[in-house]
């Protein structure tokens, strides 16, 4: 199973910065081929056709999806669109746009039926253990006290992100257990690999970081060993 390197580009920046932001994921794919990771980028929905279209390896994904199909949903972003432009996968319940526990089960069956990928966002241990029967590609563990925070990360919590690993296991151990939250400096992804997550979901340290490919290239050396 190869290790997720997944990029919530949020609304950060428009359209060109997306771009240079998925090109340098698209470079770096080969990279992460070789370290058995496949990189997955998430940009603004209005940017989605476009980089879906010019890109090869990278793989993108939506931030957000409706599972009420198509008709009279104003303002809905239908999941069974996305698959037309080229979409691979969404995310689903993010920390900024939480769904009722329904829509997140009907969204994932959607995701299934669509053979989208779907990486659902949880906060603490419980909605880890009530989502992961749902059978997601993956579920995404960030909690309140990690998102946004300069003093606590992965590896100053381990303890607490090691438990909601095992919570996700616990219930379906298919289920690939990402960590969503407290991931910034190198001993953050390198705590990471030890505590045995699947993946590792990130936005403003990516975004931010002023060489890109350099930034990735620091993930995948220290979480993909």
């Amino acid at each position: 199973m190869k290790k997720f390197v997944v990029f919530n580009l949020k609304v950060y920046h428009e359209g060109r910065k997306n771009k240079e932001l998925v090109n340098a994921a698209e470079e770096m794919e080969r990279e992460a081929e070789k370290k058995e990771a496949e990189i997955l980028v998430a940009p603004p929905s209005l940017d989605l056709k476009e980089l879906a279209s010019v890109t090869k390896n990278a793989k993108i994904i939506a931030q957000h999806a409706d599972c009420d199909g198509t008709g009279a949903h104003t303002g809905s972003v239908p999941i069974e669109h996305l698959r037309l432009i080229g979409v691979v996968g969404t995310l689903i319940n993010h920390s900024e746009h939480r769904i009722p526990i329904e829509k997140i089960k009907a969204t994932i069956q959607k995701a299934k039926e669509l053979n989208l990928i779907s990486i659902v966002c949880v906060q603490n241990d419980a909605e880890a253990k009530e989502v992961a029967p749902f059978n997601p590609t993956a579920v995404a563990y960030e909690p309140p006290y990690l998102i946004g925070s300069k003093e606590k990360s992965v590896a100053t919590e381990p303890e607490k992100v090691l438990a909601s690993l095992k919570a996700v296991r616990s219930v379906n151990p298919k289920v690939r257990a990402l960590i969503g939250a407290g991931l910034r400096k190198p001993e953050d992804f390198r705590k990471s690999a030890e505590l045995g997550a699947d993946g590792v979901l990130l936005a403003s340290a990516f975004v931010e970081a002023p060489e890109p490919k350099a930034y990735i290239k620091m993930i995948l050396d220290e979480f993909c060993r």
